[in-house]
């Protein structure tokens, strides 16, 4: 996905830059190295806290935990400039499917 959509940066842009047209933008490699979307960190983070939260489902505070550090982790991702929200929002999505199918 990273290689077809190139979507920039948020950090590649100035700080009151119009974000419009952040799709196939990129132009740091053409395997999609330094794209933006999707978020790689979420969907590793939250597919862990899916297989952690099936796992360990009879303790109660296991996915609360698990999803709550997976979801600091894709916040920092937004607060660093390294994604916009939307790309750790599919992340989120798509780790947390992957991550449930697995068990």
């Amino acid at each position: 996905m990273k290689a077809i959509t190139r979507r920039a940066r948020p950090s590649e842009f100035p700080p009151n830059g119009a974000y419009n047209d952040t799709f196939f933008a990129t132009h740091n490699s053409i395997f999609g190295k330094g794209s933006s979307f999707p978020s790689g960190h979420a969907i590793m983070a939250f597919s862990v806290a899916a297989v952690f939260a099936q796992r360990y489902r009879h303790h109660k505070w296991v996915p609360y935990v698990a999803y709550t550090l997976a979801t600091a982790l894709s916040f920092s991702r937004v607060t660093t400039g390294a994604h916009f929200p939307s790309d750790t929002f599919i992340g989120a999505a798509t780790g947390s499917r992957s991550g449930a199918t697995s068990c």
